[in-house]
């Protein structure tokens, strides 16, 4: 059987074939004897194409009829035999005619037939005519693959033929019996009559076969293949990109799909081809742009909504990137920094913030990279006594007495008359008043007139009920470090300010542990993988990215906590790689909970410690790139410790770059428990997350010094029993304000 033959194999077989087959080829009228009556004689006819020069003219290869001769009688108890000679395989169809003269008459008379052995038909002639005088006639057509089965169970090209008639046909019925087989073979078609075998007339280039199927296309359109646009070309062989059945030209020039760019090619499919349409409006970019219909101030190929759309900034949204404001002129940026300065002009003067606070024409004495007005303005921070000076740098550099530590100085509480610093001005503080009434008393004195009077009673009732300056800005266990966030390390001014608008400090010290921790500020991030790094793709625990709020600020410690501080709480020390500073390991997430008992401490909650790990990033790793090889400046990992030739194990914390919290080795080192139970991750939206109520596994985050970096990411995340130790697992300790 012929199995699996590729166009270019048919067209290889065809050929073979006629040069296989040169007897057959001389009798063009299939009567048996190959003479000058064929118009196809033995030796070469100069005057007949014969395109695979076989010898043989073309008008006499398209079929053979091969026939096994009158084989007598069919009937009961007779075998009635032949052969078919010189048979051989084909690609095509065989019609198979049996002609007889005999008993079949009755629908109970009829014969079976068999080829080479193999049934064809078990009621051959059923319901025939009684020795008619012409021969009955059935016909049967085989595939290819049936007879070229037969063929193969034919030695020597020689097929058996047999006719056996049932119970009920008289072998002697008629006076003259007649039984003959025969099969027309096509060796190679001429499908459109030109008198040239169809495989020449393709071979040659006068047909086409676009679709290699060894027919020309004319006989395919003419035998019924679709040619809606009447090309003469099948529309199957025709690009139709958008699978509608109809040639992509049809449906250009029918006005049915567009064609922008006159390439051809429906412009819906040159977009699903890669054409950018960043607006999916079914055109693509260049072709609007070059209409008119949308603008490209840089040139860049993408129209001006979609730049701003992923991620070209305009900061003033006047649908225009901001680089094209500048470059046209219509922005200034004085301080060359890419952005319009009126998008960095907080005070209105026309400037730009940083180039004003470089010039140091306004102040910033809280050194946040803001100017002191636009931190009052913002509510980041109040100047109450209208000095100029912001109350937390009265406080923390010009030693303006603060006893209620909620960074404002007592001077400005105490001019409201909220003489107890308690965040309300009430009945204590009028009790106060009237006991000093007509003193010369110049703290109770609020006017500032000599004496406490009406005067200074009607500030006080002025201001009765709560003051602007209640809440404390550094924790009562904590003593300071840095009141606001370092622009050499918080490096974000949208993250500088998040931290800012908390009005609590930056950095803080446990005072009992001198454990540093800083300030993590509510937020929104996407949790989870949403894009893998170079060489490791996202897998199925770390999804389904889903967004999570954190509404409420808190401390997350500034390192891992270290073998020291783990010591001098606990008195022990549990680590397999000893050193002070490194982080401390081989505790479980059971064991730390008597650290964190006496220390008031907590675990970060899963969210919380990837919201302060990612630091407003949402690529594999803190610094903001996809490169596993850039991990390498942020973390202690197997490349650079034990197959970096240093020797496997922790490192000092803090010898890496930190994040843009000002928090270190969230990622490597050791993995850091954290709080919640395991569970798969749901794809809604969450609000300060804390995790499953129940289960049996704990997680930890962060990767550790003995993994590569697909361990080493922001979204990765391993769960066990809370009573695992292992000498890479260690964690980092949040605090509550």
């Amino acid at each position: 059987m012929l199995t699996g033959c590729t166009p270019a194999a048919l067209l290889a077989l065809t050929l073979s074939l006629l040069a296989s087959s040169p007897v057959w080829a001389q009798d063009g009228d299939a009567d048996g004897v190959p003479d000058s009556t064929d118009n196809c004689p033995l030796v070469p006819n100069a005057d007949q194409a014969d395109c695979d020069a076989d010898g043989t003219g073309d008008a006499c290869e398209s079929s053979v009829l091969l026939s096994t001769g009158n084989m007598g009688a069919i009937g009961t108890g007779v075998t009635t035999a032949g052969t078919l000679t010189g048979v051989e395989p084909t690609l095509y169809p065989v019609t198979i005619t049996v002609r007889a003269v005999g008993d079949f008459n009755l629908a109970t008379e009829y014969a079976t037939l068999r080829l080479a052995g193999g049934t064809i038909t078990t009621t051959l002639f059923q319901v025939g005519s009684d020795c008619p005088a012409t021969p009955d006639t059935a016909v049967f057509v085989l595939s290819a693959s049936q007879w070229n089965a037969l063929v193969a169970a034919s030695p020597a090209g020689v097929m058996p033929v047999t006719i056996q008639g049932n119970s009920l046909v008289n072998p002697a019925q008629c006076s003259s019996p007649f039984a003959e087989v025969t099969a027309r073979v096509t060796v190679v078609p001429d499908c459109n009559g030109n008198g040239t075998i169809d495989a020449c007339d393709i071979a040659s280039g006068v047909e086409l076969d676009c679709n290699q199927n060894a027919v020309p296309d004319s006989c395919d359109v003419a035998s019924g293949a679709a040619d809606v646009d009447v090309d003469g070309v099948p529309d199957s062989c025709e690009p139709d990109c958008n699978a509608n059945q109809v040639p992509d030209d049809f449906d250009i020039s029918s006005g049915s799909a567009a064609d922008c760019d006159g390439n051809g090619v429906p412009d819906a499919c040159d977009i699903a081809g890669g054409a950018p349409d960043c607006n999916t409006n079914g055109v693509f970019d260049a072709c609007e742009i070059a209409s008119g219909a949308v603008p490209d101030c840089n040139g860049n190929g993408v129209p001006d909504a979609c730049d701003i759309a992923g991620g070209a900034p305009d900061c003033n949204t006047n649908g225009v990137p901001d680089s094209c404001d500048i470059a046209g002129g219509t922005s200034n940026d004085i301080d060359q920094d890419g952005r319009p300065d009126s998008c960095e002009d907080c005070n209105g003067n026309g400037l730009p913030d940083d180039y004003e606070l470089a010039q140091g024409t306004v102040p910033d004495c809280d050194g946040n990279g803001i100017p002191d007005t636009c931190d009052v303005a913002a509510g980041r921070d109040g100047d109450c006594d209208g000095d100029g000076r912001l109350n937390r740098c009265e406080v923390f550099q010009d030693g303006a007495a603060d006893d209620n530590a909620n960074c404002t100085p007592d001077a400005c509480e105490y001019a409201l008359g909220d003489f107890g610093l308690n965040g309300a001005v009430d009945g204590k503080d009028l009790g106060f008043l009237l006991g000093l009434w007509g003193a010369q008393d110049p703290f109770a004195d609020l006017s500032g007139d000599g004496e406490v009077g009406g005067a200074d009673l009607a500030i006080l009732l002025a201001n009765w009920g709560p003051t602007a300056f209640g809440g404390l800005c550094v924790p009562t266990w904590a003593t300071l470090v840095q009141f606001t966030p370092d622009p050499a390390v918080v490096t974000d001014p949208a993250l500088r300010a998040a931290i800012s608008a908390t009005g609590l400090a930056w950095r803080v010290k446990d005072t009992a542990t001198q454990i540093e921790f800083v300030l993590i500020p509510p937020g929104s991030f996407q949790m989870g993988c949403s894009q893998g790094s170079n060489q490791y793709g996202c897998y199925d625990f770390e999804q389904p990215v889903h967004q999570v709020t954190l509404t409420q600020p808190f401390y997350m410690g500034r390192t891992e906590i270290t073998q020291s501080q783990w010591q001098a709480v606990m008195g022990n020390n549990p680590s397999y790689w000893a050193g002070a500073n490194n982080p401390v390991e081989q505790v479980s997430w059971n064991s730390i909970q008597g650290f964190l008992a006496q220390t008031g401490m907590r675990l970060p909650t899963e969210a919380e410690w990837e919201f302060a790990c990612r630091a407003g990033t949402t690529t594999p790793f803190y610094n903001g790139s996809t490169d596993d090889n850039t991990l390498t400046n942020l973390a202690w990992f197997y490349y650079n410790t034990c197959s970096g030739g240093t020797g496997c194990g922790t490192r000092p914390v803090a010898t890496k770059l930190p994040n843009a919290f000002g928090l270190y080795d969230t990622l490597g080192n050791v993995w850091e428990w954290v709080n919640d139970r395991y569970a798969n991750y749901a794809a809604g939206a969450q609000v300060d997350p804390s995790g499953p109520a129940t289960g049996s596994y704990r997680v930890f985050r962060g990767g550790g010094w003995d993994v590569d970096s697909y361990y080493n990411r922001a979204s990765i995340r391993i769960t066990t029993f809370p009573d695992y130790t292992a000498n890479d697992v260690g964690f980092r300790a949040a605090r509550t304000p």
